[in-house]
């Protein structure tokens, strides 16, 4: 198949990688000619949706020529709807850089034909743009089928489950014969069923049970039919004689369900089957089922429903056998002393209960234990009985049942249940029906109870479970028992699978392989052989499988277990690849880069070529997530995976760290440092370029670009951190040379990141050996009056002198030193506040301190707050809090709640260094907010530059608006304040008013 152009669908791969030429490449032509050959289809389709080549096996499917559908669009082939529901919208898909996997039932010349599983793959071009569709379909028609059947036998089973436990509790065909039939049509998914026999007299046909919509119609119209010679051959009439089956698999044009066509026609039966109930080896009735669909009875569906009837018919035995031995015991009442059994006879006029003997011992009983009541034998049966069992003789002494037959526990006289079966009949009656005497028996069943119910419990987990069980003998191999999950998951019926050995399962084995596998367990061992290889299926097809072996049993048998890895080796890869790969983009994650890394470094000591790493950062990603939101800005990351993977040899690794962060792994450059960064640089500059170019975010461009660093290794190779951190570092060099560059590493870059180790380690020591200080600022009302301080953080180096917070406080955030000089700073205030409360010239005086985002979210703010306000005596009321707009970035429901805390405590807050960050006017407005604070930026040129009193005549309005006090910082000039209090600001601080400085330097400023 080939592309406009002449050019081969080898050009591209399923990812978008260009990919040479065959011609190029020497590729085989055969590669084209098993695309033409292929059974699948094969279609290619431009931009337009035009075809532009399809394979034979695709032009067949539509029964069209080449010349018909070349050229042509997709909607002008398919069929109207099946186009505008199914293939439309996942074409617009794939033409957006998806691709696309479905499954559909495909069409042919408007009819619905089967199954496929249809793949849409977007072929780019060199610059990454898709220019076409690649259509690959299917046939898994075969496979849906397979699991229609599977399902319909599921359905089939789980009524051959139902039906068999109805046979246990009902006791005559009257309660048995309706269950079978509503279960056969509301769980096994059958139209109609019912249960009847041929009569005598008047009515042709006796109904005893019938279930689903049109058997009443059916079973009347053969039961008053007024050619009832005509009927003498009807499948029930054959059954009926010949005690056989009959099958008709086209039931409306059978000659010989005739009578039944009417019916057939009118509820849409196309099939149906008639089987033999017995009972004392001739028919009793027949079980007559009906279906819309003609498939329905395939083999395992016939013997299935065969092994139900066979099941029924063994319930008709053990009716027919009750009623004999109820006949028997009747006779025979004392005679059954001498038997297992305890017998009771019951004079229901008196009230009298006769208990033999042996009834009193099953219980452990002596002769005078017991009083010759009913209710001596119903206070001892179990709690959980009681009631089914009165229900059950209360049944049989209104005629609603032929004999008492009832399973319940009994408590012996060691205070210990048994299982009993109670059995009885009225055997005296007055001429009004009441009953006058009845008599039983009592037989202890636990022993049979509990083997039963073990061996039912077992028997139905082994035979119901999906691991495959397997029992065949030692000499022949054959097998001997197959499970159901087995036969299932293989295809086979039993029938097939007896006389089979497993190496007919095990293409991977012969047999003198698998002797010598089964060596140890036929010396006796008693441990498991386990091995995984591939199992066979019916159909050919394989799938892999782990395989124990044991000998068992004391005829010793080969038991092989048996369970499809399938889905294990499936998670297993799933997990691999999650650990391992990044989920957004599908590219190697840290964790494989790092592996890779360390290959690379040792590489190349042995090598002596150089390699490199870049380390890619996009620019202001962060504001495209703000803005747009993070499903635009995962569809920007994954774009940019596409661009750099497009510009990388297939030598080098292209990972994601995480964010908005790449890495390139470059190896096998140039022996030569120079020669090896040039090549390096090459690649950065190709990349830089890829990432320039416009992407398409929510029908909109959006240009972005990247800072680049870039860290060479070789001989002299050190860790892989340390690799890591010198691209670290050149990309941050790259950042403030202005992004959308690139810097290699510089080795005086080291010396800074050292210098800031050792400042991290002085702040820690700085805050053990008090160097730290707090200088207040006086804030002043529109007449000049002081009202307050702000607390402004000093540190007095022992070298470096006394340092402002922006030489170490951005270090300390970082380092979560922030923390405990928060806390520092927090008492020193409340320290303040306390000491000014004693003189009534600044017991009025507020004090302002900053709280850094990383201290106000510990869980425990609130409490540091409350416990240093408490400890130093000072009023709540006077405590200001200044926060930073980046706080409004992160939860501000759990913000607000901390807030309101300490306001409830009079503490206020204010918003400081407003209109330099991120907030809406929906946060003032939620915020409990008692200032806003003009930054220093604003202020500084806002008589000459009209930007800025822009921005400041804003604030001011927004205070007003919010009700919300409003103060300028940095206010220098006798102008600055002039305009700001002409617009409205009523505070202010700054050097005009004071410069910060120690508590006993700013006394007399702040005593004035």
């Amino acid at each position: 198949m080939v592309r406009p152009g002449g050019r081969s669908l080898r050009e591209r791969v399923p990812n978008g990688r260009s990919r040479p030429s065959s011609e190029d490449t020497g590729e085989p032509e055969f590669f084209r000619r098993m695309i033409a050959a292929s059974t699948d289809r094969f279609a290619y389709l431009d931009r337009d949706l035009r075809y532009r080549a399809a394979n034979a096996s695709y032009l067949s499917s539509w029964d069209l020529t080449s010349e018909q559908v070349i050229g042509r669009r997709v909607d002008e082939i398919m069929d109207p709807d099946f186009y505008a529901q199914e293939v439309g919208p996942r074409l617009a898909a794939c033409l957006a850089g998806e691709t696309v996997v479905f499954e559909a039932q495909l069409p042919r010349r408007g009819v619905r034909t089967g199954w496929g599983e249809v793949t849409y793959i977007p072929w780019l071009d060199a610059a990454g743009s898709v220019v076409g569709v690649v259509v690959r379909v299917h046939d898994i028609t075969a496979r849906k089928s397979s699991h229609a059947t599977i399902e319909r036998l599921t359905r089939l089973y789980r009524i051959l489950t139902e039906c068999n436990q109805a046979i246990i509790h009902s006791e005559e065909p009257s309660t048995l014969f309706p269950v079978v039939c509503r279960e056969l049509v509301t769980q096994g998914g059958l139209d109609m069923a019912w249960i009847g026999r041929t009569g005598s007299g008047e009515a042709r046909i006796e109904c005893l049970a019938v279930d689903g919509e049109g058997g009443a119609e059916l079973v009347e119209g053969l039961s008053s039919s007024p050619e009832p010679d005509g009927l003498d051959d009807d499948p029930l009439a054959r059954v009926m004689r010949g005690a056989e089956g009959y099958w008709s698999l086209d039931l409306q044009a059978d000659p010989v369900t005739r009578p039944w066509h009417a019916s057939a026609r009118r509820f849409g039966w196309h099939a149906s089957a008639s089987l033999p109930l017995t009972m004392r080896g001739k028919v009793f009735a027949v079980l007559s089922v009906y279906a819309r669909d003609r498939d329905v009875f395939d083999d395992d569906a016939r013997d299935l429903l065969a092994e139900l009837a066979r099941d029924i018919s063994y319930a008709l035995e053990h009716y027919a056998a009750i009623a004999e031995l109820a006949d028997a015991e009747e006779r025979w009442k004392f005679a059954l002393e001498g038997s297992d059994a305890g017998v009771w006879d019951w004079d229901l006029r008196t009230g009298k209960v006769f208990y033999s003997a042996h009834w009193k011992s099953l219980l452990g009983l002596g002769e005078e234990d017991i009083c010759e009541r009913l209710d001596a034998w119903k206070d001892r049966v179990h709690p959980d009985d009681s009631r089914a069992l009165s229900d059950a003789i209360d049944d049989h002494l209104r005629g609603r049942t032929t004999t008492l037959h009832h399973e319940h526990r009994l408590r012996r006289r060691d205070g210990l249940y048994v299982w009993s079966l109670g059995r009885g009949k009225v055997v005296e009656r007055a001429p009004d029906g009441t009953p006058l005497r009845m008599i039983g028996t009592t037989t202890d069943i636990s022993a049979r109870h509990a083997a039963n119910d073990s061996l039912s419990r077992l028997g139905e987990i082994v035979e119901k479970s999906q691991t495959e069980v397997y029992v065949f003998d030692p000499d022949r191999l054959c097998f001997e028992q197959v499970n159901q999950g087995a036969r299932v998951n293989l295809g086979y019926d039993i029938v097939e699978l007896i006389g089979m050995t497993p190496l007919d399962l095990m293409p991977d084995y012969d047999p003198p392989t698998f002797s010598r596998l089964l060596e140890p367990l036929r010396e006796g061992s008693k441990s498991q052989v386990v091995l995984e290889t591939r199992h066979r299926r019916k159909d050919g097809s394989c799938y892999p499988a782990e395989i124990r072996l044991q000998l068992l049993g004391v005829e010793p048998r080969f038991v092989a277990l048996v369970t499809d890895t399938t889905e294990r080796r499936r998670a297993e890869e799933a997990i691999k690849h999650l650990a391992f790969f990044d989920p957004l983009t599908g590219l190697p994650n840290r964790r494989l880069l790092m592996d890779r890394l360390e290959r690379a470094i040792a590489a190349s000591r042995r090598s002596h070529r150089m390699g490199a790493l870049i380390f890619i950062d996009l620019d202001d990603f962060k504001s495209l997530n703000d803005t747009l939101g993070h499903d635009q800005g995962d569809r920007l990351l994954r774009q940019v995976a596409k661009r750099l993977a497009s510009c990388i040899r297939e030598s080098d690794t292209l990972a994601r760290l995480g964010g908005d962060e790449f890495v390139v792994m470059l190896e096998r450059l140039s022996a030569q440092t120079r020669e090896a960064a040039s090549q390096a640089e090459v690649l950065a500059n190709k990349l830089l370029e890829a990432l320039r170019a416009p992407c398409e975010l929510e029908n909109r461009e959006y240009r972005c670009s990247a800072s680049m660093g870039i860290a060479l290794f070789g001989r002299q190779a050190k860790s892989v951190e340390e690799l890591m951190k010198q691209a670290d570092m050149a990309m941050y060099r790259a950042k403030a040379a202005g992004r959308d560059t690139m810097r290699f590493f510089d080795p005086q870059m080291q010396v800074e990141v050292s210098a800031r180790v050792a400042l991290a380690a002085s702040l820690r020591q700085g805050l053990e050996h008090g160097e730290f200080l707090l200088h207040y600022q006086s804030q002043v009302d529109g007449a000049g009056q002081v009202t307050g301080a702000e607390g402004l953080l000093r540190w007095q180096h022992p070298q470096r002198g006394l340092l402002q917070p922006v030489d170490f406080i951005r270090l300390a955030e970082e380092t979560a030193t922030i923390l405990p000089l928060g806390r520092w700073v927090l008492e020193m205030a409340c320290a303040q506040l306390a000491v000014w409360s004693e003189r009534p010239e600044t017991a009025g005086l507020t004090l302002a301190i900053n709280i850094s985002a990383l201290q106000f979210h510990h869980p425990d703010f609130v409490k540091q707050v409350l416990a240093a306000i408490e400890r130093h005596g000072c009023n709540p009321e006077r405590l200001k809090l200044e926060i930073t707009e980046n706080l409004l970035l992160d939860d501000r429901d759990a913000m607000i709640a901390k807030m309101s805390m300490l306001k409830e405590q009079g503490i206020s807050f204010a918003l400081d260094d407003f209109g330099t960050g991120y907030s809406s006017l929906t946060d003032l407005g939620r915020l409990p907010l008692k200032e806003l604070k003009i930054d220093l930026s604003f202020v500084r040129d806002l008589v000459s530059n009209a930007n800025d009193a822009a921005i400041a005549r804003t604030i001011i309005a927004l205070g007003d608006t919010f009700a919300l006090d409003v103060i300028a910082e940095g206010v220098e000039t006798e102008a600055q304040r002039d305009w700001l209090v002409g617009h409205g600001c009523r505070a202010f601080q700054g050097y005009l008013f004071g410069r910060p400085g120690p508590a006993a330097t700013s006394a007399a400023r702040l005593d004035a």
